[in-house]
Parts: C-alpha cells; structure tokens; sequence
C-alpha cells in the first residue's frame, strides 16, 4: 500500500511563498524566512505527522509560478542567492548548467583564489599553523607528536594533510 499526500493548492503556496519571504515590491531577491538548510537553501514541509515530505522552497517557487519540473532538471538562480525564491530569479537547467554558471560567474574556488587557505570557509588551521608543521615535519619531527602536544583539538589526519602538502597546496 503506497502511502499519498498531497500539496496544499498552487494559490496557497504562492501565498505561503510571497508572506515567508517579506516579498518588497521593486527588491530583487524574495529572501525565504522559513526553514534554512546548512546550505542556505529555503525548505518546508508538507504532509501529515505520518506521511510528510521536505520540499526546496526555490523549487516550490519554480512549481507554483512557473509550472512542471522536467525530469532529470535542477532548479537554479540567475542571483546566486539558495535562499532566494523570486520566480523571475529561477530557470530549470542541468548540473552541467550550474556548474558553468559557477565558472561563467567566478564563483569557485578556482575562481575565488581568496578562498584558499585560511580565507577558506572549512579551514581549521592558519598559514603560520601549516608552515610551522612543513617544517617540523622537514627536520624529521613526528606529526602524530606534534598533533598530540599542539593540535589535538583538531583530527589527526587534518595535520598529517596539512603536513604532507595533500590540502594547502598553494603555501
């Protein structure tokens, strides 16, 4: 037995999409107030307590204003904003599309040299941090002591990276 639930009507949502993202008349981005993932992208759910389902709200926007999803297609933004969800700012397109949007854009690493390093949004260590460690290593120090005295807040295999040269290539 499949278990079904159904969306609210098209009108319903538009209007949950307009009130949740303070829609400004003549402000380009509609910024989703609701639910944010880790990524920055708008979810809600729909369904009952048994039967739910999370949604994107940038695809929602796309679904209710615009129409159908086609198979196998992505949900992108003209603005770089995930949480954006102004219908004018979404268009259908592959990954392949995305990712040349990055690039077309300079929004990659490859493209953001800034976002190496320490600049870079995941980065546990500092420049000092690694250099101090490519030359303890050099003089024939041991990594795992290095890691246990200095380091230990951190994961062994970050400093054994950083000290094989495997991530912080550039330094």
């Amino acid at each position: 037995m499949t278990k079904h639930f159904c969306l609210p009507d098209r009108v319903d949502i538009q209007r949950e999409i307009i009130k949740k993202s303070g829609v400004v008349m003549g402000k380009e981005c509609w910024i989703w107030n609701g639910a944010i993932d880790k990524n920055g992208y708008g979810t809600r759910r729909y369904g009952t307590k048994k039967i739910n389902k999370n949604f994107f709200a940038h695809r929602l926007s796309f679904l209710v204003f615009k129409g159908e999803l086609k198979d196998g297609m992505q949900i992108n933004h003209t603005c770089d904003n995930p949480s954006c969800v102004n219908p004018v700012h979404l268009y259908q397109g592959t990954q392949a599309d995305n990712m040349a949007d990055v690039k077309d854009r300079g929004r990659g690493a490859k493209e953001k040299p800034n976002l190496q390093g320490e600049n870079h949004h995941s980065a546990k260590l500092t420049s000092k941090d690694v250099k101090f460690i490519r030359e303890h290593k050099k003089k024939g120090g041991s990594l795992r002591a290095l890691w246990k005295e200095l380091f230990n807040h951190l994961s062994y295999s970050t400093i054994l990276m950083a000290g094989r040269g495997s991530n912080w290539k550039y330094e």
